[in-house]
């Protein structure tokens, strides 16, 4: 399943002021309107439920879901490209 984020039509009739109007609106920051996760803590697929708890472990590239399910040792899109640069950046300074 794909993530649907947050689009400022999405959020017009929140509070300016509101939290998430601020992240998304106004800081221009992906948040998953399904399972609650974005940015640097958005999985590889959509878990289709409210998946908040598990952020920091996605953040820190402890889990992904991936094929349906949560998966240990699985780096999310972001930590991909992390890991890809910090390679790129060591081999280009050797």
């Amino acid at each position: 399943m794909e993530h649907h984020l947050y689009t400022n039509a999405d959020l017009k009739d929140k509070p300016e002021g509101s939290t998430l109007y601020r992240l998304v609106c106004e800081g221009g920051l992906g948040i998953c309107k399904v399972c609650g996760l974005g940015e640097g803590s958005l999985t590889t697929e959509c878990p289709g439920e409210h998946s908040g708890a598990k952020a920091d472990d996605v953040y820190t590239g402890k889990i992904d879901y991936v094929d349906g399910r949560w998966q240990s040792g699985r780096l999310n899109p972001t930590n991909q490209m992390w890991a890809r640069f910090t390679a790129d950046r060591a081999e280009n300074s050797a």
